[in-house]
């Protein structure tokens, strides 16, 4: 583990993170999801970094590992997390980042970057793994409720009796759905972050990264208990990746040959895969996004040239 400080915000703060491979290869920023850590990604982060990738993994604030801010300027919303990674990869001087890659809600975060283009520019491709949709989702509804009880639910847990015993009531129910922070207060900071989530924001977020023709990989499974895959179905369609860019996989079998090397726009479906598919099934996850980053690299030599 690592530690850099962060000017974001209006503020300075150390931001924990995982480092691992070669210098002098290629970045890779992953974006974890809430409650979440670093530690989801290891799996994942691995077969990349014996690929020759460099794999930087940072905690955002209030998960556990990196502590949140104590000025108070950090109110959990997609749209700071953006800035805290835009001042992440400033602090660490990061001229080039070869792919952004979100799960979950950190999948927000990168639709939320769009909206920061000096940092946004320096992103070659962004990899959305089991992407929060763009739209209240089953659980979520009905949102005016949820909302409302998210916010009551924050200020709760952080009574002097009442709040340690709702923080154990709260914490292992997230885990049930495989959502991990370090602590259990780290769990029930997620009600801070329902209490402030914009639909509308991702939405023109992912409309800009479909503006932009950004390079991009998307991956669902189609047993998501949170992602349900009418609204998986819902964002693919919506960046506009057609039947022709798109493959399931079945058990181990990919039902289509690979992608076209000029398709850098492509979904991939898991049959039977959870909102854990990027740990738990990185036998599809990692080939992937292998294969996506040397289509990429073609592509963009070809422009050079």
């Amino acid at each position: 583990m690592k530690e850099v400080t962060v000017k974001a915000l209006g503020d300075q703060f150390n931001v924990i993170y995982a480092h691992a491979g070669p210098e002098g290869g290629d970045v890779i920023i992953t974006i974890h999801g809430s409650p979440a850590s670093h530690k989801g990604f290891q799996n994942m982060a691995e077969p990349l970094v014996a690929a020759g990738y460099q794999v930087i993994v940072p905690n955002l604030p209030g998960m556990g590992w990196t502590q949140l801010p104590p000025s108070g300027c950090y109110k959990f919303s997609q749209f700071e997390k953006a800035q805290v990674i835009q001042g992440f990869a400033e602090a660490l001087k990061i001229e080039k980042v070869k792919m952004l890659c979100g799960h979950s809600l950190g999948c927000h975060v990168i639709y939320n970057a769009t909206r920061l283009p000096s940092f946004f520019a320096r992103c070659e491709s962004v990899c959305l793994i089991s992407s929060i949709g763009l739209r209240p989702h089953r659980l979520a509804l009905p949102w005016f409720f949820k909302k409302r009880f998210f916010a009551t639910m924050y200020k709760m847990c952080a009574l002097p009796v009442l709040g340690p015993l709702l923080v154990n009531i709260a914490s292992p129910i997230m885990v049930k759905f495989g959502l991990k922070g370090r602590t259990k207060l780290a769990q029930v900071n997620f009600f801070q972050e329902g209490a402030v989530f914009n639909w509308e924001e991702g939405t023109a977020g992912l409309d800009e990264l479909c503006r932009q023709k950004t390079p991009a990989l998307f991956f669902f499974g189609d047993k998501d208990a949170l992602v349900s895959f009418d609204v998986a179905q819902e964002l693919v369609a919506r960046f506009g990746i057609t039947q022709d860019n798109t493959a399931w996989y079945r058990g181990e079998k990919k039902d289509r040959d690979d992608f076209k090397e000029s398709s850098l726009q492509r979904a991939v479906f898991v049959e039977g895969g959870d909102h854990s598919i990027f740990t738990n099934r990185v036998d599809v996850i990692t080939p992937e996004q292998l294969q996506f980053l040397k289509s990429l690299d073609s592509q963009l030599q070809e422009d050079e040239n």
